[in-house]
């Protein structure tokens, strides 16, 4: 199923570009013991890859070869909005309104699983009445996910382009005083309306990944926004993980961790 999605155009008097800030680290991955030591046998679990379905899926997944370095990547994308035309038209478009999920792998066929898959999200964020010396609010540099068990927490790199226009009007500041017999009033300084047009990116181990796979919905926020991934997304991430090694003699199973 395919899903195009044009992102809105904001016309701005004063662009202000932020650079690219890797504000996190890949996360490392338990991998089982290669001999089966007991204190590593009773913290692991075999997790095995999703079955391919023939139902439909929200997304889209490309496979790209790089015949200079031999490498495949791998890549799932997805719309958050509303997926039917009739939503697209009466329902808003969400803030976080993109998600990109991506590995690379030697060669053009793969035979084992990636330990780790780049997910990304992208979003658009209008934030108005923001003071002239001060900027846009701070944001909270984490992915943070609701699982049915658990919350996970992943440091992000973000990337962000900030476009800045002068606010429709400027008001007044609450503070007023009198001197001699004339009011004053005291008025604030200009306000800023801000386009942010963000996106943040995360390194997710392939057991938490396909922790994402198991769910109905999930919730959660990025930067400081709140997203959802409905049930065709989940699918989509499902289908993606299925073809992982889709070319190996035998089923693939990931020794993961006990949640």
């Amino acid at each position: 199923m395919s899903i195009a999605r044009a992102l809105p155009h904001t016309r701005s008097f004063l662009t202000r570009v932020v650079a690219i800030g890797f504000l996190g680290v890949a996360l490392a991955i338990p991998r089982g013991a290669a001999f089966g030591m007991s204190d590593e046998i009773t913290t692991q679990q075999r997790t095995w890859l999703p079955a391919s379905s023939p139902d439909a899926f929200s997304g889209e997944i490309h496979y790209e070869f790089d015949t200079a370095v031999n490498k495949t990547t791998a890549r799932f994308v997805a719309s958050l909005g509303a997926h039917g035309l009739l939503g697209r038209l009466l329902l808003a478009a969400p803030e976080v309104h993109t998600l990109v999920a991506t590995y690379k792998f030697a060669g053009a066929n793969q035979s084992r699983v990636p330990d780790t898959i780049r997910l990304s999200l992208k979003s658009d964020e209008y934030v108005y009445d923001v003071p002239e010396n001060r900027g846009p609010p701070d944001h909270d540099a984490s992915l943070i996910v609701s699982f049915s068990d658990r919350t996970g927490r992943y440091p992000l790199a973000i990337a962000q382009r900030i476009d800045v226009m002068p606010s429709r009007e400027t008001r007044p500041r609450d503070l007023s005083y009198l001197r001699g017999m004339n009011h004053q009033v005291q008025m604030s300084s200009p306000l800023l309306e801000a386009h942010i047009a963000r996106t943040t990116t995360a390194w997710l181990p392939i057991c938490d990944f396909l922790d994402f796979t198991k769910a109905g919905e999930l919730h959660g926020t990025v930067a400081g926004l709140d997203f959802t991934l409905d049930r065709d997304v989940i699918a989509g991430l499902r289908e993606f993980a299925s073809q992982m090694g889709s070319r190996a003699a035998d089923p693939i199973a990931v020794d993961c961790p006990f949640r």
